[in-house]
């Protein structure tokens, strides 16, 4: 029984460590008012 539990929280971990070292890709908005001006947000 406690192993099961010890192996359960080590893939847990396994799999949180790697869902946490993602980069996420950078998304950049430019908006184009009426007039003509642009309005850029990169973060």
């Amino acid at each position: 029984m406690k192993s099961k539990l010890i192996v359960t929280l080590l893939l847990s971990m396994v799999i949180v460590s790697s869902t946490w070292a993602k980069e996420r890709p950078e998304v950049k908005c430019v908006l184009t008012l009426n007039d003509g001006k642009t309005v850029e947000d990169g973060s």
